[in-house]
């Protein structure tokens, strides 16, 4: 029981999940699903989650989960149909980022009196996504999925300091392929 034996396990996993995924597209594209109605889906049961974060942390769990599904989903679907556009990605970005500061916003209420851990979240998701737009470069974003998890689970402060840190990383590694990529070329997701 070596490492063939648990990476023969994991490539089996991988092509399961990928049967499931292709699956799932090919059921999509069937009945005619076009990508924006799964962002449309993600950015309605993102916000969602944000107001249920106000009542129910289990349901804001289960709502986020669909959220972050649909999130999945879209990109996948539009590669799948040969759809993936600039366009589609911006819209995709942009939900992202208003379900991440609804869900920021959201948890302020929660936590009288720490209201300076939410500034900093939402100064530093603004400033992080104002770089990347002001530069048109596509990074991922990809701490906003874990900073959900981390405000509901441990606490404002602790998003506080992940974000400060994710941001800063984003940040340099967003300096670091501007000044390694030629002029006039942009980096890819």
């Amino acid at each position: 029981m070596g490492k063939s034996f648990l990476t023969s396990i994991e490539k089996r996993g991988k092509k399961i999940k990928d049967r499931v995924i292709r699956l799932i597209l090919s059921g999509l594209d069937i009945i005619g699903v076009l990508p924006a109605y799964i962002t449309a889906l993600s950015l309605i049961s993102g916000i969602a989650a944000a107001i249920l974060l106000q009542y129910s942390v289990n349901y804001f769990v289960i709502v986020i989960v669909a959220c972050i599904i649909f999130d999945g989903l879209d990109g996948s679907l539009a590669r799948y149909q040969k759809s993936a556009s600039e366009k589609g990605w911006w819209t995709d970005y942009l939900t992202d980022l208003i379900v991440t500061l609804s869900v920021i916003g959201s948890s302020a209420f929660l936590m009288p009196g720490k209201e300076i851990y939410v500034i900093v979240l939402l100064f530093m998701h603004v400033i992080v996504n104002g770089v990347y737009m002001l530069t048109g470069r596509k990074h991922q974003i990809w701490f906003h999925k874990i900073i959900y998890f981390i405000i509901i689970y441990f606490s404002i402060w602790a998003a506080t300091i992940f974000s400060i840190a994710a941001s800063t990383l984003n940040i340099i590694i967003l300096l670091r392929g501007i000044v390694s990529s030629p002029p006039g070329k942009k980096s890819s997701r």
